[in-house]
This record gives C-alpha cells, sequence and structure tokens, in this order.
C-alpha cells in the first residue's frame, strides 16, 4: 500500500473520514493523496466574459477557472492544515484538485494516478434515507476498479482487529485474502471469513464438509496467518441480512465487501447487494472489484507493462 486516495466534499462528516485516512496512510507507511472535486459557478451567460477589455471570451473562462482552482487548493490547505493532528504531520500529503461531475473526474485521476486505496464518506439509512449511501459513493462502487473504503458517519478510527470478509469460496478470491492479509499484519487484526451455507441450494451439497472445504480451498494462502472460518446455514435471499448480523455478533471493526458482474457464475456478491449492506451497517466497509482484482503490485507492473 503506497498511496491512499481520500476523497472531500469538506462536508462536518469529511473531518472524521479525513483522520480515519491518516491512521492508514500511518500503518501502512504511505502516502496521503487528498482530493476534492469542485464544481465551479460559471456567470449567467456567455456575454458576461465579453465584459473584461483585451481579452477573447475563452481567455477570460480560463482566467475565471484558474482564479477558481487557486481558491479551491487554498482551501484544501487550510483543512489540511486544521485538522491534520500533530502525531500524523509525518504522513506525506499530496493535493489533487479537479472540478466537473465529482464521481467521473475521481474515476478519470484513478486512470492516471497509481492509487491502491480510495477512502471517502458514506450515509446510512438513519442519516440520510433519500440519498442511501450517496451518488459519488454509489457510483463509485459500480465503477471504481481499485478498493473503496467507505467510512459512515458513526464510525470512529479505534484501531482494526477484527475484519470480517464475506467469502463464496471462489478462487478469484484468493487474491483479495492476500490483500487483506496486508491489513491483518499491518494492525495485528484477526481475518474472519464467512460463509452461508445455503439451505435452498443444490441437493448433495454438504453442510459437515463445507468447512473443510472452505480450509483447504484458501490453505494456501492462510498458512500461518490469524484467519478463522465462521460457517453458517441460510436462505439465499438472506444473504444481505446474515451478513449484517454476523458483523454486529463478531463486533467487527472492518467489513469487506465484494462485488462482481451481475451473472458471473451466478456470483452471490453483486453490486446491488454490496450497497444494502453498506447502507445498513455502522462500520467501516471495504469494497472490492472481485471481477480481475488485482493486488496492488500487480496492479503497478500492470500499469509499467502499458506505458
Amino acid at each position: 500500500m503506497k498511496n491512499i486516495q481520500f476523497i472531500t466534499d469538506y462536508s462536518p462528516h469529511s473531518r472524521q473520514v479525513f483522520h480515519y485516512a491518516l491512521h492508514l496512510a500511518h500503518h501502512f507507511g504511505a502516502t496521503l493523496t487528498a482530493t476534492h472535486i469542485f464544481a465551479p459557478v460559471f456567470p449567467a451567460a456567455v456575454d458576461d466574459f465579453t465584459e473584461m477589455p483585451g481579452l477573447n471570451a475563452g481567455d477570460q473562462l480560463e482566467k475565471f477557472l484558474n482564479t477558481e482552482w487557486d481558491r479551491e487548493r487554498e482551501r484544501m490547505g487550510y483543512f489540511l492544515q486544521e485538522h491534520t493532528p500533530r502525531e500524523f504531520k509525518d504522513v506525506p500529503i499530496r493535493k489533487e484538485i479537479g472540478y466537473g461531475h465529482p464521481a467521473d473526474e475521481i474515476l478519470r485521476m484513478q486512470e492516471s494516478i497509481a492509487f491502491d486505496l480510495v477512502v471517502m464518506g458514506m450515509n446510512t439509512r438513519d442519516t440520510f434515507v433519500k440519498n442511501l449511501i450517496g451518488a459519488t459513493a454509489l457510483s463509485m462502487i459500480d465503477h471504481a476498479k481499485i478498493p473503496i473504503l467507505l467510512i459512515p458517519p458513526t464510525a470512529q478510527f479505534q484501531g482494526i482487529q477484527r475484519i470480517l470478509f464475506p467469502t463464496s469460496l471462489h478462487l478469484v478470491e484468493l487474491n483479495m485474502v492476500d490483500f487483506l492479509l496486508e491489513w491483518t499484519r499491518a494492525f495485528q487484526a484477526k481475518l474472519f471469513c464467512f460463509h452461508t451455507h445455503f439451505t435452498d441450494a443444490k441437493e448433495g451439497d454438504d453442510f459437515s464438509d463445507c468447512l473443510i472445504a472452505a480450509k483447504q480451498q484458501f490453505s494456501a494462502a492462510m498458512k500461518r496467518e490469524e484467519v478463522e472460518f465462521v460457517v453458517i446455514e441460510g436462505k439465499r435471499k438472506e444473504l444481505a441480512e446474515n451478513i449484517e448480523k454476523e458483523t454486529g455478533l463478531l463486533n467487527a471493526d472492518l467489513l469487506v465487501m465484494q462485488t462482481h458482474n451481475r451473472g458471473l457464475f451466478s456470483h452471490l456478491f453483486e453490486e446491488s447487494t454490496t450497497k444494502e449492506v453498506a447502507s445498513d451497517v455502522f462500520v467501516p466497509v471495504l469494497v472490492l472489484k472481485g471481477t480481475g482484482f488485482q493486488l496492488p503490485s500487480k496492479r503497478l507492473e500492470t500499469r509499467a507493462k502499458v506505458a
């Protein structure tokens, strides 16, 4: 983990999201890239630009945007100075300012800058019913290619000791487990792999063999690591509810959800499941894009080959 992107809109919730991102950067020895996307308020009509003598409309528009850009960079600098505790002054922090549609601009930045994780705030049903986890967060779940950490308004960083990872026991999840083991080492945490054996599954599936199969499937990745498997019985339609219950029973500090393209080997963890769970729980949710998931080091190798 080398570069963490923190997204801020300067809302009251942004301060605790920033502190959470600072803790992560400190533990991983990573650079923190503070990002804000602003929407410039243009004059009501293009004709308004013609009132400035000596400049054509295009030059005036460029000057206007540069002024807005400088103002936003100054605002970001003030935010960072005001809210960075003394113990985190050694964390390298970069500033990235963009303008336009927030989700589109964030995704564009992630195509050009090698981020390993993006940290942003989210809303829950109890805090913002009309827009469950925010339009930007929803779009990121659907389209981002890198891991996303969603921080609810009630979450305060108090360490990470128990990480819950719902799994369907597919081989595509092995890279995710390797990624999560980096977190267990950084925070001295324990990883709980949680699997639901469906009572409405095909005949022949044996619940008594499920835990053994799980350990065999992930044995190569689990050697010498603090990992525990939890297997329960339940119905497929109750998956989201069971994940939420297990998060509470375990008193998890971090819930990990994965997303896959709809219909991929009838995968359980589609975007809709992740959104439903994220809008109901009150702990940070780490979202991993399962389809083609790569470890940060592998993504850097891929970028280098493409370049």
